[in-house]
């Protein structure tokens, strides 16, 4: 397999209500070699077992609750199992368009940028 162009990393803590959506819209990424890796903070909730269901589609990372020190360092650890070119962050209550890496990407290397980020439609 080549390696990934996007590490997409999506932090959860009690999320199993919300987190199935976030993975498939990172999953179904349009014209975008991705890995996704969905890091557990201590969930208590059901969402080591969802997270279990999607077997080797995901790159899972089970760790204790961090606590107060919890978002960024869960990110950080997804960050360290990363092997893409670029990092994208998403929140397991959020999802994306199915092009929204493709159209970041396109416009990294049109502009030489070494960060990209868009704007956020509410629904």
């Amino acid at each position: 397999m080549p390696t990934p162009r996007v590490s997409v990393i999506i932090p959860v803590f009690n999320g199993v209500e919300d987190l199935s959506g976030a993975i498939e819209s990172a999953l179904n990424q349009r014209d975008c070699e991705t890995e996704v890796i969905v890091v557990n903070d201590g969930s208590t909730d059901g969402t080591k077992a969802l997270i279990d269901y999607y077997g080797s589609k995901i790159i899972a990372i089970h760790q204790k609750n961090l606590g107060a020190a919890g978002l960024s360092r869960t990110r950080n650890n997804g960050v360290a199992a990363s092997s893409g070119e670029w990092i994208a962050f998403l929140d397991h209550d959020d999802l994306w368009e199915p092009d929204k890496l493709a159209s970041q990407l396109a416009a990294a290397r049109r502009t030489s940028a070494d960060i990209v980020y868009t704007n956020a439609r509410n629904f």
